[in-house]
């Protein structure tokens, strides 16, 4: 039906429902746009790199084929810029940075506190580290020693790593269940001065696709566990992670799940 000019249809009280529901649950899940269920060949290989961390442990030369140490220093330099940063507050911005801050934080570092900490926080706790190494790749080594308090090239990096693995006994880990999976395409509405400014930041945010935060149940408790899937990489490659004690795991999972919006 065609209307006389200056006149409008009004819209129908089934219209404005439909409308309002659409509206409603647009905001309603808005924060998990970018979260996946993982397929099963995903799973498989999350299993996979889980035994090809165990068996590479001991041996930083081969830890070195399993993590992706660019891709945690990208981790870190985005933490460290999040002090200022254009998400809008979004909650599913909040719950990656979160979820790769687990990973990368310290090992005395407790769980619960990271969950509950602002990006000013987290920032602050991964900067000095960033500082050290941009330091370190302008020649400035000693000077970074004196900012962070340790050396930062890759081959103590990766020592770290895997005297932590020792320590939490990781060949004790069974197939655990992932907590949260993203696409990363979530990145680029993440904008930091920092990071956008970072080459190896830059390079790890175009050939990352999948971002996961997974649990393993060990023998001496919980480890958390953050892979990624890269383009062009059959598998995936580990960021980081934090082993819990069964006590520490007992008190952090309440809040894990209400940190993601899983079920209690």
């Amino acid at each position: 039906m065609r209307y006389p000019s200056g006149m409008r249809r009004s819209p129908s009280k089934l219209g404005l429902a439909l409308l309002g529901l659409a509206l409603a649950l647009a905001a309603g899940c808005s924060h998990t746009f970018y979260q996946f269920d993982v397929s099963s060949n995903e799973l498989a290989w999350i299993q996979s790199t889980q035994q090809s961390l165990a068996a590479s442990s001991g041996n930083p030369a081969a830890l070195a084929q399993v993590v992706d140490l660019p891709g945690r220093r990208a981790v870190e330099t985005l933490i460290a810029g999040m002090t200022v940063q254009s998400t809008e507050g979004d909650r599913q911005y909040e719950q990656l940075t979160h979820a790769l801050y687990l990973g990368v934080m310290a090992d005395n570092e407790d769980p619960i506190q990271a969950l509950d900490s602002d990006a000013t926080l987290m920032a602050a706790r991964v900067g000095q580290r960033v500082a050290a190494h941009g330091l370190s790749q302008m020649g400035l080594g000693g000077i970074a020693q004196l900012v962070g308090g340790f050396g930062d090239h890759d081959g103590q990096r990766l020592n770290e790593m895997s005297q932590s693995l020792a320590r939490g006994n990781i060949g004790g880990c069974v197939q655990g269940e992932v907590i949260v999976s993203y696409d990363a395409g979530i990145l680029g509405h993440i904008h930091t001065e920092l990071a956008d400014q970072d080459a190896n930041y830059v390079a790890w945010r175009q050939r990352v696709r999948s971002i996961h935060l997974v649990r393993f149940a060990c023998q001496r408790g919980q480890v958390l566990v953050v892979m990624t899937r890269n383009d062009g990489e059959r598998g995936l490659k580990v960021i980081g992670w934090h082993f819990l004690s069964p006590e520490a795991w007992q008190q952090t999972e309440p809040r894990l799940r209400e940190a993601f919006d899983l079920p209690q």
